[in-house]
């Protein structure tokens, strides 16, 4: 038998991997060496460092040779070896699937919707208020409304770009904010915003990231997606 892949969320993954479980500060991703404080000027992976095996290693050992532990994490977000690492042939820097729940559900999929919505609120004739008369008074088909969205959106949010919710509720209104919008928006209106065009290509994303089997096929496709966003 082999141990194929271990899901978890990122801190759970980084606490068995023994890389650092601090995801505001340092070397943060246990799949490139990325620092934090660069991270917006990496839109796309062949910007980054990946992390290989061999350099894995080299971290390893330098913490096996004495170099102290908060030394060896500032440098490479690395501090310690993985619990798994003694089955055989197992590949430690792949084991940790992404978290798709922490990095885009509640990563990526709020700041979208509020990038969104500030443009909506800019260009049209919405405001917060209306906003969020709308959310409120949506009906939800029977398949999303355990998910509905039932908090109240303030500017402090959509300055901030972060909304409350669960992060099941946030993805159900990524999904249908679009449709609730046209309940009050012209369809040439939301035409000429381009933060409706982001939810849509978000949307998009979705659609292949949730997806019970990905075709290797699509992820052509996903790249340029995420591209898209990034730009």
């Amino acid at each position: 038998s082999q141990l194929h892949l271990f899901t978890a969320d990122n801190l759970s993954a980084h606490d068995l991997m023994g890389m650092q479980t601090n995801f505001n500060s340092g070397k943060f991703s246990r799949y490139c060496m990325a620092d934090y404080d660069n991270i917006n000027m990496l839109s796309d992976y062949t910007l980054c460092t990946l992390r290989t095996p061999e350099h894995h290693e080299q971290h390893l050992a330098l913490l096996s040779s004495g170099t102290p532990q908060h030394q060896v994490r500032r440098e490479y977000g690395v501090v310690g070896r993985c619990v798994f690492s003694e089955i055989p042939n197992i590949d430690v820097l792949h084991l940790f699937p992404p978290d798709v729940m922490h990095d885009f559900m509640e990563g990526v999929v709020p700041v979208v919707i509020c990038v969104a919505l500030n443009d909506v609120i800019a260009k049209s004739n919405l405001d917060i208020l209306s906003l969020n008369s709308l959310l409120a008074n949506f009906t939800y088909g029977q398949c999303d409304v355990r998910n509905r969205y039932g908090a109240e959106v303030t500017t402090n949010h959509l300055r901030n770009l972060s909304i409350p919710g669960t992060a099941s509720e946030k993805l159900c209104l990524l999904r249908l904010l679009p449709i609730i919008l046209g309940s009050l928006l012209s369809e040439q209106v939301m035409g000429n915003i381009e933060g409706i065009r982001l939810l849509h290509v978000c949307q998009d994303i979705s659609d292949i990231i949730m997806a019970f089997v990905i075709d290797t096929i699509w992820l052509a496709r996903l790249y340029s997606l995420i591209v898209d966003l990034h730009d």
